[in-house]
């Protein structure tokens, strides 16, 4: 421009467009070598639409019907959210066309936010959250109204492919009025599904609203697969919880458990289930430890301290189970563990949780999402229980591998906040907080920093205090 001038500017940009065009055009032949072949022209547009009582249980919905269908990665191509107005019916629909060129196995995940923000804000936050999306990897973006004031924002993407990771988590479950049977019906579900000897990941045991018998499992017909199912259970009861956590103990030695579950039963005496696959097991001097709360995320913090006091390492916990006390109405959780199992490093167990009034089968599938991603060794255990008012609880129990000071092995006075925190309160509820130095995000919406910040590593456990504020 400096030498030509002014009157040069449309030329230029002219043949910048030009060259934009060439180079555009040679992506694509590239492309086209590189797939063997013309990009394919879609002919064929077709959709899936779910719905729920809940906008995660819909995305989660809409996600299954697709792979249900045969969707491939590179195939949707939009995902919308809407819904149907005052019967609070929350609605996905998803396009795709097998037309297009399938890129591997449909794996799709999503980023979601509900809040009060502004639009403009919650654009702000939707291209936060993209830009921690692989570009390729990306698949679309939606909005809607959630309510007086309230609005909700969706990401989806694909995940990334990771041959160690637990993939296509999937769920059955047993309704009866004897634990035996119920049991006994979820033996049956999961032969009929063709799961086998391996592949089990979770089975626990919980009451309805209306006081059936419920045992769910949770599976992956990815996890390698160590021939015939020949999965077994004993039902144990008791006069006392103690007396029934010695019991489990002890029929738990030289089996090759898959998981263990209490519950009251039918006539409100401490129950357990052992569900194990047949043939012996070198697995011997399995112990328990038990915490009893006011409320479920106090229990199993004090469940995970004191496995922590007792030395057990990860790879040797059996199973965590959470259960109410049907007369004092407390809250329950216990471990059982053998320290003769291989130690495979420090425990660090971390939680997540789930609290509310939705269906079960909404809780499984949010389980089975948040297990799906994980390493084989870092899923710990899955444990559910009903509550007062009608409400439900689930806990998924893994072994942290994330990088923070919380979970480094190092003196306690050398420390740093640095990391993703999941905050407990005594309510139950929990949010997270990301640190990065002094600066913060709270449960990825809340911006801000902290100030007077103290840290008393002397306490047990250390405390750390400090003043937040928002920016």
């Amino acid at each position: 421009l400096e030498q030509w001038g002014e009157s040069a500017e449309e030329e230029i940009r002219h043949q910048l467009h030009e060259f934009q065009g060439r180079l555009s055009y040679r992506q694509r032949r590239k492309h086209q070598r590189e797939t063997g072949g013309r990009t394919r022209r879609v002919r064929t547009v077709e959709f899936v639409q779910a719905k729920a009582r809940s906008w995660v249980g819909a995305a989660q919905a809409v996600i299954k019907k697709l792979v249900e269908v045969g969707v491939e990665h590179g195939q949707v191509l939009s995902i919308d959210a809407h819904s149907n107005g005052k019967d609070r019916t929350y609605i996905f629909a998803a396009w795709y066309s097998k037309d297009l060129p399938a890129e591997g196995k449909l794996q799709l995940r999503f980023e979601y936010l509900q809040d009060t923000f502004a639009w403009g804000q919650f654009y702000e936050r939707g291209a936060l959250m993209m830009n921690s999306v692989n570009p390729t990897r990306f698949v679309d973006l939606t909005f809607h109204t959630a309510g007086p004031g309230l609005s909700v924002m969706f990401v989806f993407y694909q995940a990334d492919y990771r041959p160690d990771e637990i993939d296509s988590v999937q769920f059955v479950q047993g309704k009866a009025q004897s634990w035996g049977d119920a049991a006994q019906q979820v033996v049956d579900l999961l032969s009929a599904s063709g799961v086998r000897r391996g592949q089990i990941l979770s089975i626990d045991s919980h009451r309805s609203g209306r006081g059936n018998l419920i045992i769910s499992a949770h599976y992956s017909p990815e996890l390698p697969d160590r021939g015939e199912l020949a999965l077994h259970f004993n039902v144990h009861q008791a006069a006392t919880w103690t007396q029934v956590y010695e019991q489990v103990a002890e029929d738990c030695n030289f089996k090759e458990v898959v998981d263990l579950s209490g519950c009251p039963g039918e006539d409100k005496k401490p129950g357990f289930i052992i569900f194990y696959y047949a043939g012996e097991s070198p697995l011997n001097s399995v112990e328990f430890v038990q915490a009893q709360a006011r409320n479920w995320v106090a229990a199993a913090q004090s469940c995970i301290r004191k496995l922590s006091e007792a030395g057990v390492q990860a790879g040797q916990v059996l199973s965590i189970d959470l259960h109410q006390h049907p007369d004092t109405k407390l809250a329950s959780c216990t471990s059982h563990f053998s320290r003769k199992l291989p130690a495979r490093g420090k425990l660090q167990l971390r939680f997540e949780t789930q609290a509310s009034n939705h269906s079960w089968n909404e809780f499984y599938q949010t389980a089975a999402n948040q297990i799906e991603g994980l390493k084989l060794e870092q899923f710990v255990s899955l444990t559910g229980s009903s509550t007062t008012g009608g409400k439900a609880i689930i806990f998924l129990f893994v072994q942290d591998r994330k990088a923070g000071g919380y979970a480094a092995d190092v003196p306690v006075d050398c420390w740093n906040l640095n990391g993703t925190w999941q905050t407990h309160f005594e309510d139950g509820t929990s949010l997270w907080v990301t640190v990065t130095g002094h600066r913060a995000v709270i449960a990825g919406k809340m911006d801000g920093h902290w100030e007077d910040v103290t840290v008393d590593v002397k306490a047990t456990p250390p405390v750390f205090r400090a003043k937040w504020v928002s920016d």
